[in-house]
């Protein structure tokens, strides 16, 4: 897994997902851990032109990690893959206190 650079070295807030979509980027968010006044996204989900992309912050290294690539040209499959790679990733690094919000 490599450090992503181009996002804040932070979680994001729901502000800055609109900052990073434009026409060639479309930004999920797939959950995050509830902070006193809002919840940081400290996963998401990408799709950048026919590819999709799976990352997720790590608190302990202070950095974005890409955690998985799919063909975002099948996009059903790329979901559910990326899904289950974030879904194996976040129990790992943050368990009980993070917060999906991705519909079931």
């Amino acid at each position: 897994m490599k450090p992503i650079t181009k996002l804040p070295s932070r979680p994001l807030r729901p502000p800055d997902l609109a900052v990073l979509e434009d026409e060639q980027i479309e930004v999920v968010p797939y959950g995050g851990v509830p902070a006193k006044n809002d919840m940081g996204i400290y996963a998401l989900k990408l799709l950048v032109g026919e590819t999709a992309h799976a990352l997720g912050y790590d608190d302990e290294k202070a950095e974005w990690q890409h955690l998985a690539i799919s063909d975002g040209t099948k996009l059903a499959a790329a979901d559910r893959r990326l899904d289950a790679v974030l879904d194996d990733w976040v129990q790992d690094i943050y368990g009980d206190q993070f917060q999906v919000l991705k519909k079931t």
